[in-house]
């Protein structure tokens, strides 16, 4: 397991989330966010992977706008480039 806090941090607050959950995003090759409340904290998140040049993938839905506006990739748009129909 890797991990960026100490054993001495037994229980995660929401600030201790939030630097978890960037060291993940940080990690990974592409982040999906199903959906961020627009000026949260998984907005946020997103934010700083995108300009990272990371892939963001989250869900084609209105509510979703802020993080499609952001540079996520709505991810059936994904799915359609991946597998285009057949002529």
């Amino acid at each position: 397991m890797l991990s960026i806090f100490g054993s001495e941090i037994v229980c995660a607050t929401p600030d201790l989330a939030v630097r978890r959950n960037e060291f993940v995003a940080a990690l990974a090759g592409a982040v999906f966010v199903p959906h961020a409340a627009r000026g949260g904290k998984a907005e946020a998140t997103a934010s700083r992977a995108i300009a990272r040049g990371q892939m963001v993938l989250t869900f084609d839905d209105d509510e979703n706008t802020n993080l499609i506006e952001l540079g996520a990739k709505p991810l059936g748009e994904l799915v359609r480039d991946m597998f285009p129909p057949r002529s």
